[in-house]
């Protein structure tokens, strides 16, 4: 019971329950009831999609998907900001969307090609002092995070249906597409929020590996991908015996 299992994540669920749901049918799988289960990084509640889950040796690798690039599709909602940044928040305020074109949703998503500087939604996972930034948020005592450097190798725009706008993206780690979805928001002065949120792939492992969780939490078995797999986004040299 060593290598990585890819779960579709579906929306409601956070990804600690899903490594909870996946450590029960490994140590029903394996016997051993101090089998190792865990994430290679989260996904939010209200997000689906890959979701890769590392189990028992293969959680000491974990860091190296951790530090991997992700490919999202997400949609935008323009007119309205909350205070999660997604459809779960709270409304902050609300604009008219009428005005907006297309040009200029094109443009703005353009501007983030590349290097930039991206300020955390406060309900996030980020632990400050120790103390998660959620929680002291939901406590009414929202932390002032610091911004954090991401890479943005391509954004694509799918669709604009206002006050929607659909798009695809491929980030650096450390990247969150709710705070793209904020300031792209503000950028073209109606401000906006994420509404919905699907990761297509991470640290190489797509959509056509993602097994459903249902299916997963209820069989007899995992199908898992090997150690060596589970690098399989690293360069790889093979050498002989000298």
């Amino acid at each position: 019971m060593d290598g990585i299992v890819i779960v579709d994540k579906p929306a409601g669920v956070t990804s600690f329950d899903v490594v909870r749901r996946i450590r029960g049918v490994a140590r029903k799988c394996s016997g051993d009831r101090r089998i190792k289960v865990g994430h290679t990084g989260t996904l939010d509640p209200f997000a689906t999609g890959v979701l890769p889950i590392a189990v028992g040796k293969a959680t000491r690798l974990a860091q190296f998907l951790i530090d991997g690039d992700k490919r999202y599709r997400a949609t935008l909602r323009l007119g309205r900001t909350t205070t999660t940044d997604d459809s779960e928040g709270d409304t902050v305020e609300e604009h008219d969307v009428s005005g907006v074109e297309e040009g200029a949703v094109r443009t703005a998503l353009a501007s983030w090609l590349g290097e930039h500087s991206q300020t955390p939604p406060v309900y996030s996972a980020i632990k400050v002092g120790g103390v998660r930034a959620y929680n002291e948020a939901r406590a009414g005592r929202p932390m002032e995070l610091a911004p954090r450097d991401i890479v943005i190798h391509s954004i694509a725009l799918r669709a604009v249906r206002l006050p929607d706008v659909d798009f695809d993206v491929h980030a650096s780690k450390g990247t969150y597409i709710r705070a793209l979805c904020r300031d792209l928001g503000s950028q073209l002065g109606v401000g906006g929020y994420c509404l919905n949120l699907r990761r297509l792939d991470a640290a190489g492992f797509s959509e056509a590996d993602a097994h459903d969780l249902e299916a997963l939490a209820t069989g007899s078995t995992l199908p898992l991908f090997s150690c060596l797999q589970m690098l399989r986004g690293l360069p790889q040299m093979t050498v002989d015996a000298e």
